[in-house]
């Protein structure tokens, strides 16, 4: 049974790249760190006129009222949450980072395998570092 997971597995513990995991440990003022599919609510430095994000397909934002913009994750990347004052003379702008939630994803494939045979943890920059074991079979004499 085991045969069948290997191929799957490969596949799944592929180590890929992802920009937004590499970033530094320590975010920047003008920066919000964010996990895929939860929603945040920004608060605005004034009063809002016009909201909007630089790449569609990372976040949706959405004005909420005035002083409060809904910022809905939506994969893997980065963009720019930008606000303007209600006298559209002002701008305000943050680096919105969106990066997976790789704790949760390592810990439910580690769950595939309860014996004991898979090991994971994530790691920077790749989602899942893991560890195969196969197990031999016993001994004849």
């Amino acid at each position: 049974m085991q045969r069948h997971f290997v191929p799957w597995l490969a596949v799944l513990l592929m180590v890929v790249p992802v920009p937004a995991l590499a970033a530094q440990a320590e975010a920047s003022a003008d920066e919000i760190t964010l996990v895929v599919g939860r929603s945040t609510v920004v608060k605005a430095p004034w009063p809002t006129i016009r909201v909007a994000v630089t790449d569609p397909k990372v976040a949706d934002v959405q004005a909420l009222t005035p002083e409060q913009v809904l910022v809905q994750d939506l994969w893997v990347g980065s963009t720019d949450l930008i606000l303007w004052s209600d006298d559209e003379q002002k701008t305000w702008q943050r680096r919105i980072v969106v990066r997976l939630d790789a704790a949760t994803i390592c810990s439910s494939v580690q769950g595939l395998f309860p014996g004991g045979a898979l090991s994971t943890a994530p790691t920077r920059p790749s989602i899942c570092r893991s560890t195969w074991r196969r197990r031999r079979p016993p001994m004849s004499t």
